[in-house]
């Protein structure tokens, strides 16, 4: 799940959450495969609807009401647009979805016995693309409704998207696929390797950043330890679960596009938004920053557009001041981007030279996103200002204060130079089919060796030792 208490989860007694890491999850869409595959197209939908239905029923029936309640709601809405195209028909018709996210997100519904709907912040920006496309005459509305609940509840993206649109996804539903061995096993391996990296990878890094940032002693070196670490973590957690989300839709037959590309090599803050959470920024970009004039009207007007749509995209993250202030951060460091870009553009010719200051690009990019994500973890300024206070206090590294074992280190450093390693080959290559295309042998290795590793540091960590792992079966 994506960084941040955004949810609320109601667990009933009798049925474990399909949580996306839990064996319950892995059975559940091996089962969906085994439906999705065999039934023919005009079956297909009413299964997939089945098991959105059910995967929703494992956090609560009210999650279900809800999604239900939004995708009946917005399917006569599209109707009705599609017969009356007019601007405040379309504005009555977003109105339910924006009211709805921001009362859950900015009034005390909880005072009303309500809970936050589970995934609520994903498939309204759905709905609202959907709407808005049907009033550009961009897509066809849908006159099916399991067509329309398949898009809206489709469980391999509910929980944290990507935030996916109508158009490619009404084709796949519609149109029968011939099973594919090879787009089957790639979807496969991307789900296993979204569950490899959450819980060997970004888990380990949580408690590591937990120790550093958490205890008030800690300072200098130690806590800058901490800072950098949480960037890895947040992108860790959220990329595992796209990954986790576009291998069970490809599994399933759906083409999911990719929510992360490499984004830590961006060399400038706008190329790292073409690159994070791809889905939100450009859900942004089209509905957003575009249908306020975009950079058609001047610079000034393109500078306003820019703050805008940060802010949204703050207030969309959470309900602190402080996404508030990530976000104008974000759109202030572009601006000023912007202006030093206009100013040295063309100016450097030389291929070493602009190498160079790529590299230099990507340090100090990846310094400010590292700030700023500060200012996202905390729900208050006072906070951050705490953890910058100990950062600037003198402090060296110290090992026994941290609370980490020697292996524990060593397996941080293998785990960022992997993350570091991969996203360098993920920047040039499509990973998951260049893997699939080695020699089988290779491709064997490296699945026993994810196992094995799984086994010793998904449960142990990486202060694992041999004598723990076999002492467990005494």
């Amino acid at each position: 799940m994506f960084i941040g208490n955004y949810f609320y989860y109601e667990l009933p007694e009798s049925l474990p959450q399909l949580t996306t890491t839990s064996f319950y999850f892995v059975a559940f869409v091996f089962l969906t495969f085994v439906l999705c595959r065999i039934l023919k197209c005009a079956i297909r939908p009413y299964a997939i609807l089945a098991c959105s239905l059910f995967f929703l029923y494992s956090y609560g029936t009210k999650h279900i009401i809800a999604v239900v309640a939004v995708a009946a709601l917005s399917f006569i809405a599209g109707l009705v647009l599609n017969k009356y195209k007019k601007w405040y028909v379309l504005a009555l018709s977003l109105l339910p979805f924006v009211g709805l996210l921001v009362y859950f997100k900015y009034f005390n519904y909880e005072s009303l016995g309500l809970v936050f709907p589970l995934g609520l912040s994903f498939y309204s920006f759905k709905v609202i693309s959907y709407l808005v496309d049907i009033y550009k005459d961009e897509i066809e509305v849908e006159h099916n409704p399991i067509y329309y609940l398949d898009y809206v509840m489709f469980f391999p993206v509910i929980t944290a998207g990507p935030i996916h649109r109508y158009e490619n996804f009404r084709k796949e539903i519609r149109e029968y696929k011939e099973f594919d061995y090879k787009d089957a096993k790639g979807g496969g391996f991307q789900m296993v390797l979204g569950v490899y990296e959450k819980v060997v990878f970004c888990d380990f890094v949580a408690s590591v950043v937990s120790r550093c940032l958490n205890n008030v002693e800690l300072t200098g070196v130690n806590v800058l330890i901490g800072i950098v670490l949480y960037s890895f973590q947040i992108y860790l957690d959220f990329d595992a679960i796209s990954n986790i989300s576009i291998g069970c839709s490809r599994l399933l037959g759906f083409n999911i596009e990719k929510n992360f590309n490499s984004p830590y090599l961006a060399r400038t803050l706008k190329e790292f938004w073409s690159r994070w959470h791809i889905s939100l920024s450009t859900w942004l970009k089209d509905y957003i920053y575009i249908p306020l004039g975009g950079n058609r009207k001047g610079k000034i007007r393109r500078y306003i557009n820019l703050f805008i749509t940060f802010v949204v995209s703050g207030l969309w993250h959470g309900n602190t001041v402080n996404f508030l202030y990530w976000g104008i951060a974000h759109a202030l460091i572009q601006v000023v981007e912007d202006m030093i870009m206009s100013f040295f553009k063309d100016k450097v010719k030389n291929k070493i030279a602009t190498a160079v200051i790529s590299v230099i690009g990507v340090v100090i990019n990846f310094a400010i996103v590292t700030l700023l994500w500060l200012i996202f973890k905390y729900e208050n300024m006072a906070e951050v200002s705490a953890v910058l206070t100990r950062l600037s206090a003198s402090g060296s590294f110290d090992l026994e204060a941290i609370g980490m074992t020697v292996n524990e280190l060593r397996w941080l450093i293998v785990v960022i130079s992997v993350t570091v390693i991969l996203d360098v080959l993920r920047n040039n290559f499509d990973m998951i089919e260049t893997f699939n295309s080695t020699f089988f042998v290779i491709r064997w290795l490296v699945y026993i060796l994810m196992i094995v590793s799984f086994m010793i540091f998904g449960v142990y960590g990486g202060s694992f030792d041999a004598s723990d792992f076999i002492y467990r079966w005494f």
